[in-house]
């Protein structure tokens, strides 16, 4: 029989190994694989998009991004044109292809030219390295209203027409271009380098706000760029599979009145309370996607009036800033609304009714 001390220093070293084990590092269920630790850049996240279309990104041997940004003539056309560029960072080393514009990240400063782009840095906790927006005649963030009064950021123009001396004044390392701006070729003459963002022409929900991924590859906010898509991800599929059996569908259509948002909601009253100004949304797929997984039923193109309204409080929130980085939360309010029984109406946004 063995004498007890002599089994000590076994018994030690099972206990080490096992807490060296429970040591090691966990990702979040919901984080976007990493490159294998083969790979000599083993901590960079992979943000190579899932859902989104319109841009796609590639990696070189030392694990430099190649973004391509598909530029269409006109929504609904075959892309015609292909912005490319290559975000050097310190240590890359790997020849660049050619035809891809350099660019060295992260960014330090950048304009934005609509109020969409601002809801990413937002997302991304990273509102301080944004110094010109156009004007925004109700910005639903208290942050970058206090923002915009103190100085820190500058009004660079409206969101149709650009300052683009005061942007060149500024000198940002970046201009985000929206579609208009840069379909119309508003910034030919600007010496500041410009990106053009194309989330608004992605169809589906969770391809508009997987361009928060694109955002922090920019910025050098990966890690907290995946987690925060990844943490949408779920919670909008989760909201969506607790859809699937439901049986009872109403019809809805969306749309904008002065840069709120309305859920119409088809009902038996004859009443019609409609003024004719309606402006559906832009991206009518991307609107159908909301409804159906919210367990709603897309009508036919409208035929007679939606008598019933239901509309948020001015100025709480506006939808497209909130579905380009939230679509989870829009999805759970038109849930709360359509199935109560799911979601409690309560349980969302403030909405205030019309009838």
């Amino acid at each position: 029989m063995r004498h007890p001390s002599r089994l000590l220093p076994l018994v030690f070293l099972c206990v080490c190994v096992i807490s060296l084990a429970s040591c090691r590092k966990r990702d979040s269920s919901y984080r976007i694989p990493e490159f294998p630790p083969t790979s000599m850049f083993d901590s960079i996240i992979d943000m190579t998009p899932a859902y989104a279309q319109v841009f796609k990104v590639r990696y070189l041997s030392d694990g430099t991004p190649l973004v391509d940004i598909a530029i269409p003539h006109m929504k609904g056309e075959t892309a015609t044109d292909t912005f490319r560029l290559a975000l050097v960072r310190q240590s890359s080393t790997a020849p660049i292809p050619e035809g891809y514009r350099q660019l060295a990240v992260p960014i330090r400063s950048v304009v934005c030219t609509d109020s969409r782009q601002i809801s990413f840095f937002l997302a991304l906790d990273s509102l301080a390295l944004v110094k010109g927006v156009p004007e925004i005649w109700e910005q639903h963030s208290p942050r970058v209203s206090g923002m915009m009064r103190d100085g820190r950021i500058l009004q660079t123009g409206t969101e149709s027409k650009p300052d683009i001396p005061a942007i060149e004044r500024l000198a940002p390392d970046v201009v985000l271009a929206s579609p208009l701006l840069y379909l119309n070729n508003q910034f030919r003459d600007s010496r500041q380098t410009v990106i053009p963002i194309f989330s608004a022409w992605e169809s589906n929900p969770l391809a508009q706000a997987e361009w928060i991924k694109f955002i922090a590859l920019l910025i050098g906010k990966e890690a907290f760029g995946s987690d925060y898509f990844g943490k949408t991800e779920q919670n909008y599929n989760e909201a969506k599979v607790s859809m699937l059996d439901i049986t009872s569908r109403p019809p809805v259509r969306l749309g904008v009145k002065e840069c709120e948002l309305y859920y119409l909601l088809q009902s038996d009253s004859t009443t019609n309370q409609s003024n004719g100004k309606w402006h559906y949304l832009e991206n009518e797929h991307f609107e159908d996607l909301f409804i159906t997984d919210a367990g709603g039923k897309v009508p036919q193109r409208m035929t007679k009036p939606f008598p019933t309204h239901i509309a948020y409080d001015y100025g709480i929130i506006r939808f497209e800033e909130t579905a380009t980085v939230a679509p989870d939360t829009i999805l759970k309010d038109l849930i709360s609304i359509l199935h109560p029984e799911v979601i409690p109406k309560d349980s969302i946004w403030n909405r205030r009714y019309f009838k």
